[in-house]
């Protein structure tokens, strides 16, 4: 519970297991459940995770009927007929039984999902905190002769193995290690974008960005890069991709004429960076006034439109007189005083546009949405085992707009629509390297390290992050996997991208030690909500870093000691000071200094 959020878990969905023979043992539990309840409710529920069980193991078996045909080896082909006689019977009872709510697998909607408000963006993000990793069936090693019973023997039936199976018919090359280590990925050469934005982008003083994968949508080295949680741009398969019905043709004009009635959210910033923020997190009173915090307002597109044109000419004037200066670009710190125009005035306000597609949206751009290959996206839902898509972000903004190295609770398929757009990405284990702010700060989840000016005396460890970077074209997909760092940057002016956000049910029924990188981040989280809960949200800022002290205080030093108690469960008593220090150096000291202005 400690390594995967069981604290605090909200969200009420069911986690389904991924092979043929669990499914069937769920669906019968089910079932059962159902004749022991009267309750509407509930029995709604259950039918529902019936009818999701059912509608994939239908998809088992289609598919392996269809592989059955397909395969040319007696060994291949005998292994996928004892799972199919293994579970093609339950689905056969299930459709004979008379209950309706069986239903069929999910399929691209005649109408687009349901997108809910986006007002709650970062808030979208569970505090359901598991770190979402899965256990996979290890191989099978019982009597052959107890394969041959049709019903619950040994089935192995997961997504991930039929894509094995297909790979050993077709004579296909599956990923080498070096494709799925992150490590080994290659150094990012110079100019990986245009010379002229080259200055807009952040660059590491000490370790080499490495390059994210580019892979077609269907390749054999996309899916499993998800199924394992790493990082890859999805480039358009042979169908035309996700996005292509909006892919170059979302542009601002285009967006202007068909999002007239949308009252469209938008934040402005003095400066490049737009930093989230949400004040009703803010339990310890950190001194957070207006003038940290972005500026939100509700506009008509063509407002928008006129704006950020107005301020890119501007910008491109001043490029002109040469009084615009590397600082400025940059968006840290120094931006706040440089870049003056010529005539004395203060330089022009930044402008984010991040609303949702609901009530309002014109015909024209609605067909658009609902020609997205939703089929394509829905079925690797499926396969990776993520719960319901929970909102779509549409994102319009100007050249060097800078959304700050942050990580999300769920689960992102960013597409990219029109410009170009640049990521930079940080593993789970570089929140030691990249101090989050603290649980309960306003801007909890984000970095405290401003990446164009780190200060290397409070934030000593920045140096050992690892990027890995991603230069996105119109039509290419960026898949950011739950609890990954990334950094944004707007190459171009009048950039387009859309969110796709998806919970992320899958949990770890049995911990494995040593923990994951994504598990001890889960598991930060949760220590700091026990440590606050245990102190007080009165006292956690002036008492937590007395934690690190000899002889703390005795509410302190018992806190400590339970928290060590609760760490030795998972790593060696030795090891806990360390995590200890780490989870509270540089995070709990200085946080009340004025930061950048945010998103609400």
């Amino acid at each position: 519970i400690l390594c995967q959020g069981g604290l605090n878990h909200r969200d009420g969905t069911m986690t389904m297991s991924s092979t043929a023979q669990q499914r069937v043992q769920d669906m019968q539990e089910l079932r059962r459940l159902q004749g022991l309840t009267t309750c509407a409710f509930a029995i709604s529920t259950l039918q529902s995770g019936v009818k999701q069980l059912r509608a994939d193991l239908e998809e088992d078996v289609a598919e392996l009927h269809k592989l059955v045909k397909l395969s040319k080896q007696a060994e291949v082909q005998s292994l996928l007929e004892r799972q199919l006689a293994a579970i093609e019977p339950h689905v056969l009872s299930e459709g004979e039984s008379g209950n309706t709510e069986g239903g069929q697998a999910v399929r691209a909607p005649s109408d687009p999902p349901a997108v809910t408000s986006i007002a709650a963006d970062a808030r979208s993000v569970s505090l359901d905190v598991h770190d979402g990793s899965q256990t996979q069936p290890k191989g099978d090693t019982s009597d052959p002769q107890a394969q041959e019973q049709p019903a619950l023997g040994p089935v192995r039936t997961s997504r991930e193995e039929r894509d094995v199976v297909k790979e050993t018919m077709q004579g296909e090359h599956g990923p080498s290690s070096s494709d799925l280590d992150p490590l080994q990925w290659p150094v990012v050469q110079p100019h990986s974008v245009e010379p002229d934005a080259e200055r807009l982008g952040w660059q590491p003083q000490t370790l080499p960005l490495r390059q994210i994968p580019r892979c077609a949508a269907d390749s054999l080295t996309a899916k499993k890069l998800m199924l394992e949680r790493r990082p890859v741009i999805i480039t358009p398969n042979s169908h035309g991709g996700l996005v292509a019905s909006a892919a170059r043709k979302w542009d601002l004009d285009y967006l202007a004429c068909n999002l007239k009635n949308v009252s469209c959210v938008v934040y402005r910033s003095d400066t490049r960076q737009f930093r989230y923020w949400d004040d009703t997190k803010n339990e310890c009173g950190y001194a957070f006034g207006p003038e940290q915090r972005s500026e939100k307002l509700s506009l008509p597109i063509d407002e928008f439109r006129q704006l950020v044109r107005e301020a890119a000419a501007q910008e491109r004037a001043l490029r002109k007189n040469g009084t615009e200066s590397e600082a400025g670009l940059a968006g840290g710190k120094e931006a706040e005083v440089a870049g003056e125009s010529d005539n004395g005035g203060e330089r022009a306000s930044w402008y984010y546009l991040q609303t949702s597609l609901v009530e309002g949206v014109d015909e024209t751009l609605m067909r658009d949405f609902k020609d997205f290959d939703w089929s394509w996206l829905f079925q690797e839902q499926r396969r990776l085992g993520w719960g319901e898509l929970t909102s779509n972000l549409l994102l319009v903004g100007q050249r060097g707009n800078v959304t700050p190295a942050h990580y999300d609770e769920q689960q992102n398929i960013f597409a990219q629509l029109c410009g170009v757009k640049r990521c930079v990405l940080f593993a789970p284990k570089d929140f030691v390297s990249l101090y989050p702010y603290p649980l309960h700060h306003p801007n909890d989840r984000q970095s405290q390290v401003d990446l164009y000016a780190p200060d290397l005396t409070r934030f000593p460890r920045f140096h050992e992050a690892q990027g890995f970077e991603a230069v996105l074209q119109p039509g290419e997909l960026l898949y950011i996997p739950q609890y990954w760092w990334h950094h944004i940057e707007n190459v171009d002016d009048e950039c387009v991208s859309l969110n796709f956000w998806f919970r992320d049910q899958a949990t770890t029924k049995q911990v494995t030690l040593p923990l994951s990188d994504t598990q001890h981040l889960a598991m930060r989280r949760n220590i700091e909500k026990l440590i606050c809960a245990s102190l007080g949200p009165s006292h956690m800022r002036s008492m937590m870093p007395l934690m690190l002290d000899a002889n703390p205080p005795p509410q302190v030093a018992a806190t400590r000691q339970e928290m060590r108690k609760l760490l030795t469960h998972v790593m060696p008593e030795s090891a806990t000071d360390d995590w200890l220090r780490e989870l509270i150096e540089s995070r709990y000291t200085e946080v009340d200094a004025p930061q950048p202005p945010g998103l609400v």
